[in-house]
């Protein structure tokens, strides 16, 4: 008998214990992370483009690549989290021979980019404004849009509401980057479903001394008057396409949805880089050089 209720106990605490790992100290590490800087590294300059240095509302100083545009529009192509430079290097590239300027931006605490650490982009909105006011200062940029992964993305919908410069959004693989994206899915918002998310974000905040943006990225799109967008989602990816197909409703006709086939996060460029191609230019060809 006290063998039987010993093993019990025992039973109980490892349940207890595993109970604690997943729902506690799993996120809350995962939390913990996100408040570090990531320092991955840049190599050389993508042929034709040069160094650009912005600065920030607040004074961080942000690593950027520029090429100046031969068709009159630029677009701001923004990396993913964990991530720097390099990792669009060649969306960069893409872009530019097709005619369209680049300023790929270096989120700040990525790459050689300064500020603290926050991997779920909570600031960043200061830096995609740094670099529309940048571009609105060149003689030769008459139209602006932008494409961000990931991370970008989801920063980049977030901002787009408060800056109309900005005619034309492509997101690939954009989710939730906060705790109020991530209950804007009807799907999300019981308290079982979402504890070890809450616990995320709260980690998060504590450890960064930071805020998470006021609106939601649902919100942001809703508030945009005529920008345009193209959500891209991984077919392997339900949580892409289910966010997705919701961000496109909020943009009320002005969307268009593709889910790319037998893709995982962000994998179109490196899957389909002909059709990515097509799919990319002909929507920024649209939206920005037939206005």
């Amino acid at each position: 008998m006290k063998k039987t209720r010993k093993r019990g106990i025992i039973a109980l605490c490892i349940l207890l214990g595993l109970a604690f790992i997943l729902y506690i100290l799993m996120p809350f590490g995962f939390g913990i992370f996100a408040s570090f800087r990531q320092t991955a590294e840049n190599t050389t300059l993508p042929d034709g483009f040069s160094n650009v240095e912005l600065t920030a509302s607040d004074g961080v100083a942000l690593d950027s690549w520029y090429s100046p545009p031969q068709n009159g529009a630029v677009i701001i192509l923004v990396h993913g989290s964990n991530c720097s430079l390099e990792s669009v290097r060649g969306h960069a590239q893409m872009l530019a021979e097709n005619g369209y300027g680049v300023l790929a931006l270096g989120l700040r605490g990525h790459g050689a980019s300064g500020g603290s650490g926050n991997a779920l982009g909570w600031e960043c909105g200061k830096d995609v404004k740094t670099a529309v006011d940048y571009l609105s200062g060149q003689s030769d940029v008459q139209t602006m849009g932008a494409l961000g992964l990931s991370l970008g993305g989801e920063v980049l919908l977030s901002a787009c509401g408060d800056l109309p410069q900005i005619q034309a959004v492509i997101s690939e693989g954009a989710t939730h980057h906060t705790l109020a994206d991530y209950l804007t899915l009807p799907s999300n918002q019981s308290l079982f479903r979402s504890w070890t998310t809450r616990v995320m974000y709260f980690s998060s905040q504590l450890f960064t001394g930071q805020q998470p943006p006021d609106t939601t990225i649902v919100q942001s799109i809703e508030d945009t008057q005529s920008t345009r967008f193209l959500f891209i989602a991984a077919e392997k990816e339900t949580d892409e396409i289910d966010y997705n197909t919701l961000f496109a409703d909020a943009a009320d006709g002005r969307s268009e949805l593709w889910i790319v086939p037998d893709a995982g996060h962000t994998q179109g460029f490196a899957l389909y880089p002909d059709e990515y191609e097509s799919r990319v230019t002909d929507y920024f060809d649209q939206a920005l050089l037939k206005r």
